[in-house]
């Protein structure tokens, strides 16, 4: 029972490194193809805890401190990642929103449209 939960632990934590140096290096294309193996992992590591009381060896101990830490940071980075992606979501309906936005189609006395009004710029005075 140690060893196949011990073997489970080691299997998730490896995956768990793998996709976190892939969110840390925002490949996150990458990460989205860890996932199925990432989730067959933590679905064995659960089966294997489920299925009973293991003997607490050092190496258990020592793989079980492993995954704590790497899944606190997988964590934090998946948390950046969906921030960053929101962030994207974002800019790109603001951009979608402006360029959809109503123009001044009114034709002038010439039978063309009248030309782009010009933004007025930043008023400061220098003392």
């Amino acid at each position: 029972m140690s060893d196949e939960l011990l073997a489970a632990t080691e299997a998730l934590s490896d995956h768990l490194e793998e996709e976190n140096a892939a969110l840390a290096a925002f490949e996150l294309g990458r990460a989205v193809r860890l996932l199925d193996g990432k989730t067959a992992a933590a679905r064995a590591f659960r089966q294997a805890h489920a299925a009973g009381t293991a003997t607490r060896s050092p190496e258990l101990r020592d793989a079980a401190a492993r995954l704590v830490k790497l899944s606190e940071r997988n964590s934090v980075l998946l948390a950046k990642a969906i921030e960053v992606q929101a962030r994207v979501v974002r800019i790109v309906a603001d951009a979608a929103a402006r360029s959809a936005a109503p123009r001044d189609s009114r034709y002038g006395a010439a039978g063309n449209l009248p030309a782009p009004r010009a933004r007025a710029g930043a008023l400061f005075a220098c003392a």
